[in-house]
């Protein structure tokens, strides 16, 4: 959200953008709190959920939630739908609902400082099913392998010609120099080491969601109306997450015309480069307003969207020959060698840190007689979990 921030100009601090060239310093820029809204409905029978925050400055981290506001939906019937806190700034509707066809719904935000807003009211957008996955492998524009997981659509209304997608990748993990036995320290502080089986875990799996710009396409432009081969997520072929297993969840929304244009101007503008062009916009209004103060900014967009979904799994070897050898972290073992000052050896000082396990016995080296390597690389729970997710199947 700081980039968006940045691009509107609400910021007061001096900043400093370095690029090849020279550093070019911003100085004197103002710094305006506004609310910044995320959340829309979806043709799915659950319980749905509203995010409330407020812009920071550039130099402050993490997010601002806006908390203790009250967060409600109406319908066109008069029907309410009630949001309660369940965490800072995270707003969910007490009881699971769809969205109907027929309706149109508006969301109401009540801020802590009395402040009220509402969105213009929204209509579930038609259907589209997604249609064929497709795996191809190409070379980017810089000459890198890569795998390119493309989508295509099912149009089943025609008047669907706007779409965004997220995705849930989640993958296997096997610890490349794992042990069953681990170091046992014993004598302390005479310093005497043992191994025993310790439950460090060579399994595990990882799941990650999509994040940064929304990934959108329209079929406006295209004499056919359907989504061909769009990209969805590319990955370097020799990326560890491709080692043996993978699966990735593709969710496709529909949109409005006017939610996909306010998506592309912000992803127009999500970089530095686009902040100092001529085609400058300045503050990129949403649906969103103060009822009481149209001039208020406000950032967001709330949309009512139906949405599909599909899932794909595949092995490495479903589209390569070669095994990978990289992993998350580098991972060379290595025998420190034994130290006597003082009574301290660099193998316990390195083992009592708890970023090293113990991989094998060094037998060409009395004074290094242990091979160690980073703790991610035996214990892949520092990466993923070792519970398999529920749809996994393998």
């Amino acid at each position: 959200m700081k980039k968006i921030l940045f691009l509107f100009g609400l910021l007061s601090i001096s900043l400093i953008i370095k690029s090849c060239i020279d550093p070019f310093e911003i100085t004197n820029v103002s710094y305006e709190e506004i609310l910044i809204v995320e959340g829309k409905l979806t043709n799915e029978l659950k319980k749905h959920e509203i995010y409330l925050s407020k812009t920071i400055k550039i130099n402050d981290v993490g997010v601002s939630p806006e908390k203790d506001a009250v967060v409600y939906i109406t319908d066109n019937t008069n029907e309410i739908f009630n949001f309660s806190e369940i965490e800072i700034g995270r707003y969910q509707s007490i009881n699971s609902f769809i969205p109907e066809n027929n309706k149109t719904y508006t969301l109401n935000i009540e801020t802590s400082n009395g402040k009220h807003y509402k969105s213009n009211p929204q209509q579930l957008t038609g259907l589209s099913d997604i249609g064929d996955i497709n795996i191809l492998i190409d070379e980017n524009n810089i000459g890198e392998e890569e795998l390119n997981i493309n989508v295509n659509s099912i149009t089943l209304n025609e008047d669907t010609k706007y779409y965004y997608y997220e995705y849930e990748e989640a993958f296997k993990i096997i610890a490349p120099y794992w042990n069953v036995n681990q170091f046992d320290m014993t004598n302390y502080p005479d310093i005497a080491f043992t191994t025993k089986p310790l439950p460090y875990k060579d399994i595990c799996y990882k799941t990650q969601y999509s994040s940064g710009s929304r990934i959108q396409t329209e079929t406006l432009s295209l004499s056919d109306n359907k989504v061909v081969n769009f990209s969805i997520r590319s990955i370097a072929t020799d990326n560890y997450i491709l080692s043996y297993r993978y699966s990735i969840l593709i969710k496709q929304f529909v949109q409005t015309q006017e939610a996909y244009s306010y998506h592309e101007s912000l992803n127009s503008f999500a970089d530095y480069e686009s902040v100092f062009s001529e085609n400058q916009v300045g503050f990129l209004n949403g649906n969103i307003f103060n009822t009481n103060d149209n001039n208020e900014k406000v950032i967001g967009f709330f949309e009512v969207n139906s949405v599909t979904s599909k899932r794909i799994f595949f092995n490495r070897e479903d589209f390569f020959e070669d095994p990978i050898t990289t992993y998350a972290t580098a991972c060379n073992p290595f025998a420190p060698e034994l130290l006597t000052d003082d009574s301290l050896e660099e193998l316990l000082i390195l083992h009592r840190s708890g970023n090293y396990l113990y991989y094998s016995r060094n037998t060409s080296d009395e004074n290094a007689p242990y091979n160690i390597v980073p703790k991610a690389c035996g214990d892949c729970t520092e990466i993923g979990s070792i519970n398999k997710p529920d749809f996994w199947i393998d």
